[in-house]
């Protein structure tokens, strides 16, 4: 037949295993230290709230080695800055069960804030606390979280109350919570 004829014809391909791999160029390791400068510089733009300038570099981290948990844990802290709460949510859980460190466990429940999932934000910050009890911003978090559970009497109160504690362990004081808490 015509297809028997042109398989003949066809020159034999080597599709071993060693070929596949040789077709596929090996990416070189990334430099950590370019790695550890880009972090840096990531860091410095989030905290600057140049948050489009930070996500460029965290990006190109990523490329380098996808793998790198840092990058990844602070491209969702800008999106949630940036109001992506499912984004930075999909970034984040991702992450769950590598190793539920504190800036994890206080990105989660932020994002949770801001995507209205209170219950979920509460038991992060649960865990958070009773990971490093005397870290402050855990404390902090559910002050904000209190917050926007519930605006009234009983939510500033609570939040109050949280912050406070937040601040006897030594977090840095917090303006815009205190305008909204009323305190002076």
């Amino acid at each position: 037949t015509e297809v028997a004829a042109e398989l003949d014809a066809a020159p034999e391909r080597d599709t071993a295993p060693d070929a596949v791999e040789a077709a596929v160029p090996e990416r070189e390791p990334p430099d950590p230290a370019l790695i550890a400068a880009d972090l840096r510089e990531a860091r410095v733009l989030l905290e600057d709230e140049q948050l489009a300038d930070a996500t460029r570099i965290l990006v190109g981290v990523l490329r380098a080695d996808p793998g790198n948990r840092s990058a990844r844990l602070m491209i969702a802290l800008a999106r949630a800055r940036q109001g992506r709460h499912d984004e930075a949510l999909v970034a984040l859980e991702d992450l769950r069960g590598q190793n539920e460190d504190l800036p994890l466990l206080l990105a989660l429940s932020a994002a949770y804030c801001g995507a209205g999932r209170f219950f979920d934000a509460m038991l992060v910050l649960d865990k958070a606390i009773k990971l490093a009890p005397a870290d402050p911003h855990a404390y902090l978090n559910l002050s904000w979280l209190h917050l926007a559970m519930d605006p009234g009497e009983t939510g500033r109160r609570d939040a109050e109350a949280y912050y406070r504690r937040a601040v006897r362990l030594g977090v840095r004081r917090d303006r815009a919570l205190e305008v909204k808490l009323g305190i002076e």
